[in-house]
């Protein structure tokens, strides 16, 4: 279960996503998962018009033939300056025991 939302608040929908996206892909890396092993996802965006932009980054970062379920939410976000936060869960990579 994670979340992340940009560090750097200046840049517009684009350079948050990428941002936001590198973040999770360090912290599902750092935990034995990786974007192809999301379960879930839940994008907050408080301007419905990011979502054209959002959408093409979202589906480069996606191994292919691994989308996992996933909701946009039209909605205010903690900070007026955020154009996007992620929720997800994630599987971990197996263990090899061999």
């Amino acid at each position: 279960f994670l979340c992340e939302v940009p560090n750097e608040l200046t840049g517009d929908i684009v350079s948050q996503t990428s941002e936001v996206l590198d973040l999770l892909t360090q912290r599902l890396n750092s935990n034995a998962s990786d974007p192809g092993r999301l379960l879930s996802a839940t994008i907050y965006l408080p301007f419905k018009e990011d979502l054209a932009a959002f959408n093409p980054i979202w589906d480069g970062w996606l191994p292919a033939g691994s989308a996992p379920v996933r909701a946009c939410i039209h909605g205010a976000l903690t900070n007026p300056l955020m154009r996007v936060e992620i929720q997800a869960i994630a599987a971990i990579r197996p263990t090899d025991f061999s």
